[in-house]
């Protein structure tokens, strides 16, 4: 199944992050949550589609990690603190007059500096491609940032 070698694929680079236990905490967490996600978005033993999926983490440290993905559900990035004992979910925004946005990847200086990157999609057609999106978390709230749009030149 993809989602499991996602979610290895997440632990083991949390693992190569942080070393000793704090690192393998936050992995198996980290793999224990996205199996919770997955176990609930099951019923009566028939698989239902994946509501969300984590694609990124950045640890600044052993109580401090970032996860960003995406919400199929709502079409909206999704992005989880860890706190060294349980994830929450930030809220973050997805770009004005996107139908759908995903962020795939994220760094994390310290707990109050993280850049997200992805992309959004403002068209209804499928083939047209998505276009940059970069989110700034400061701690406190997610902004988009303005990027240049490749398909503009």
């Amino acid at each position: 199944m993809a989602a499991d070698a996602a979610v290895r694929r997440n632990a083991m680079f949390a693992k190569r992050l942080l070393s000793g236990a704090a690192a393998l905490a936050i992995a198996m967490t980290f793999t224990a949550h996205v199996d919770a996600a997955v176990a609930a978005s099951t019923t009566a033993g028939v698989s239902a589609p994946l509501g969300a999926k984590l694609s990124a983490v950045s640890c600044p440290s052993s109580t401090i990690c970032i996860a960003v993905g995406y919400a199929a559900e709502s079409a909206r990035v999704l992005a989880e603190r860890w706190n060294g004992t349980s994830w929450k979910i930030l809220p973050a925004p997805n770009p004005r007059g996107a139908t759908s946005s995903s962020l795939n990847g994220v760094s994390c200086s310290s707990a109050t500096a993280c850049i997200a990157v992805g992309g959004d999609d403002k068209q209804a057609d499928p083939l047209i491609a998505a276009a940059p999106l970069a989110e700034r978390w400061n701690g406190t709230s997610w902004n988009v940032l303005p990027t240049p749009d490749p398909a503009q030149r």
